[in-house]
């Protein structure tokens, strides 16, 4: 399970999202972006064209807060 924190700005929404190791954030990525809630809530919004120009992702695993063991 992936922790997440959306947090809103004047140029743009910014999620963040906390999974175990890369394998499952690509699972977790990749079920949502095929969950048919999700389409249909993207296909109405978009009606008029998409919302955003693209999906930046940054893994912060070199971050100085985090920490291996």
């Amino acid at each position: 399970m992936a922790a997440h924190l959306w947090l809103l700005y004047a140029d743009g929404i910014r999620a963040f999202s906390v999974h175990p190791d890369a394998a499952s954030r690509e699972r977790n990525f990749q079920a949502f972006m095929e969950d048919p809630e999700w389409l249909d809530l993207k296909e109405r919004t978009e009606a008029n064209g998409p919302l955003h120009e693209k999906i930046d992702i940054i893994y912060m695993n070199k971050a100085p807060f985090f920490q291996t063991e």
